[in-house]
């Protein structure tokens, strides 16, 4: 079956909000891991789903055959490729799967305690935030323009983009897992 659109009380304006200049896509961030519920960095170690990311992952498949998506751009740890994986049981879209999109790597810090990394900019044997930021920008710029696009990503990458002024529909503060977002590209940051 190919993705349809199916017109819920507000699927039909977001399809027309996404698909008419390309200035917004979707995201989604990966369902639970054990280190997410453990409070651990992953960086870009590569943990897959816990079962409650499992059943996250499932449940959110029916609701984004509300969007109508042509395209998944998804970051390449398992942990992304498993939460689409029902949707793509479903629906026939293309995939792409892209190293842009990836969570930021934390070095020595991975597999620790979040609040083990405080503020660190340079982690050792991870990625600064110059680098971070650059990475993230391009694969911004990459997003197909005239496609709705769902990424598959990270909360390290919701908040770069927030900081670049790619801001989501709604009021997120933070990001649940295996929730899509609209967010709306804002490119004055660029």
């Amino acid at each position: 079956m190919m993705c349809s659109r199916q017109c819920f009380s507000s699927g039909c304006l977001v399809l027309t909000v996404l698909r008419r200049s390309g200035s917004s896509f979707l995201f989604m961030r990966h369902g639970e891991t054990p280190w997410n519920r453990d409070g651990l960095t992953m960086g870009q170690s590569d943990v897959d789903l816990s079962d409650v990311g499992r059943a996250q992952a499932k449940a959110v498949a029916a609701e984004l055959a509300e969007y109508d998506i042509d395209q998944i751009v998804c970051s390449p740890l398992q942990r992304c490729i498993s939460t689409i994986e029902h949707f793509r049981e479903i629906y026939e879209c293309e995939l792409v799967i892209d190293t842009s999109w990836v969570e930021r790597a934390w070095g020595i810090f991975e597999g620790r305690p979040k609040l083990d990394r405080g503020g660190e900019a340079n982690p050792e044997g991870g990625e600064t935030n110059k680098q971070f930021s650059t990475r993230v920008i391009s694969a911004i710029e990459n997003l197909h323009e005239t496609k709705t696009v769902l990424v598959v990503s990270h909360s390290g990458v919701f908040r770069q983009l927030r900081k670049l002024g790619i801001e989501p529909v709604g009021d997120f503060e933070t990001l649940p897992h295996a929730t899509p977002i609209i967010l709306r590209k804002v490119l004055h940051h660029l």
